[in-house]
């Protein structure tokens, strides 16, 4: 799972970074005071690149390749020198920096630098401490990572369900009006043609009277499904509540969103919804102009979807 406008990692990213660039620097002057410039020298070389990579954190810069390079695998070298130099003290860092690793990163990359950080530590472990101590510090490292790996990959698919929870009507499957503001203003801040369709079911109410509820639903989920195939893929389908419909077709003008418009209507009118019962849809077209608002934009495509239910419905007005 890559990161998302929700995700946690960037800020622990950014955090544990600037801890660790500070942290870093006693540790560093007590070894070159001790003479130890081996372990001394790689240290502050992480530290720098820890806060070279605060630096860029700070700015809203966040890449896992980023991350990798600036933590990750210096993270492994100071481990294995430092460990060589202070004997079990150092090893025991080791678990620290594998759970960082999936406090900071996207799983796959987590996975990918903490099997290499238990190649590297593992096979030393080893050669310094014998077999015995060797195999039970291997065998932990590689258990943490196991319970890091399934529970990260519990917490990321609960934050999907929740974020879709937030953003995705259940009963059709499209997006609910909460992100509509959000994809209108990106689309307008782009010097692209964008055109919004409004939607509407012709005499939604009566389906609801005469075929209950029930059939109302289908009816909605079905016509969710008959948009998204008359759509290009990518496109944005918002349903603003009732029998209400939006859709955004970016890169498209007001003719060529009209065409998209006339082509639903006819595929609406065309599917058989419910058995002996025809379904229609009015549509309201507005390609947006420079410099207009969001709000203004969308009034112009209401306006114009009630045109066409003044003409009688089953049709379409452009704005």
């Amino acid at each position: 799972m890559e990161p998302t406008a929700h995700d946690f990692r960037p800020r622990a990213a950014r955090l544990l970074a600037t801890l660790g660039s500070v942290a870093l620097l006693p540790f560093a002057v007590a070894d070159l005071a001790l003479g130890r410039p081996i372990v001394a020298i790689p240290m502050l070389a992480l530290s720098a690149a820890l806060m070279a990579g605060v630096w860029q954190l700070a700015r809203g810069v966040y890449r896992p390749a980023l991350v990798a390079a600036v933590f990750g695998v210096p993270a492994i070298v100071v481990n294995l020198i430092g460990s060589a130099k202070t004997g079990t003290m150092g090893t025991y860092w080791t678990y620290v920096i594998l759970l960082a690793y999936y406090l900071v990163l996207p799983r796959r990359w987590a996975a990918v630098l903490s099997t290499s950080l238990i190649a590297v530590m593992g096979p030393f472990a080893w050669n310094e401490f014998g077999g015995e101590i060797g195999s039970r510090y291997t065998v932990t490292l590689t258990l943490v990572s196991l319970f890091a790996y399934v529970t990260v990959g519990l917490v990321d698919d609960r934050e999907r369900r929740l974020i879709e929870q937030m953003v995705i009507d259940p009963l059709t499957g499209v997006l609910n009006r909460s992100t509509l503001s959000l994809r209108l203003d990106s689309a307008a801040a782009q010097a692209l043609p964008a055109s919004l369709l409004a939607l509407d079911v012709d005499h939604f109410k009566s389906i609801n009277d005469r075929f209950g509820h029930e059939t109302g639903d289908q009816v909605l989920s079905g016509l969710a499904s008959v948009m998204a195939s008359n759509v290009r893929d990518g496109t944005a389908i918002f349903r603003l509540g009732g029998e209400e419909f939006v859709l955004l077709l970016e890169r498209t003008d007001a003719s060529l969103a009209e065409a998209v418009g006339e082509r639903l209507i006819t595929s609406i009118a065309a599917h058989q919804f419910v058995v002996g019962h025809t379904v229609t849809a009015s549509i309201g077209v507005a390609e947006i102009t420079p410099g207009e608002s969001v709000q203004s934009w969308l009034r112009r495509a209401d306006r114009a979807l009630y045109r066409a239910k003044d003409a009688g419905r089953n049709t379409l007005a452009v704005g």
